[in-house]
């Protein structure tokens, strides 16, 4: 895990290395990946200050945005990428926090997918319950 400070020193590193900046073209850093996973939180701690919206749920950066760093780096906030009819199923998605847990109209498909994934044990000791086996009805 990187401190702000090492991962600032490590993005201004590449730039030179790759002969950004000296007048000539500026290195675009850009974050990609799921809804809600901090693309903007970690935007706004290289910036030093909140620059971007965040929010305690997937949607809040709804079109691509672009901050500068330095005079010679820019950084590029971008919405989270879904593609459900490709990557998951609704129930893996809504298990994943890539869809926020408002929207489940049935739940029967991320429980089994959750029950199918995490052993009995486990769930019994982290809520301090007792289920039945799972072969039973």
């Amino acid at each position: 895990m990187f401190n702000r400070g090492e991962l600032l020193a490590l993005i201004k590193d590449i730039a030179e290395k790759r002969g950004f900046g000296e007048g000539k073209e500026r290195m675009m850093v850009g974050t990609v990946g799921y809804p809600n996973v901090g693309k903007s939180s970690v935007i706004n701690v290289l910036c030093g200050k909140k620059l971007v919206g965040v929010a305690n749920r997937p949607g809040k950066t709804k079109h691509f945005q672009t901050l500068n760093l330095s005079d010679d780096i820019c950084l590029c906030d971008c919405p989270g990428l879904v593609f459900p009819s490709f990557a998951n199923s609704k129930a893996e998605m809504m298990t994943c926090g890539v869809l926020h847990i408002d929207t489940i109209r049935d739940y029967a498909p991320p429980i089994s997918l959750l029950m199918s994934r995490v052993p009995k044990e486990v769930i019994e000791k982290v809520y301090g319950i007792r289920m039945p086996p799972r072969n039973s009805p």
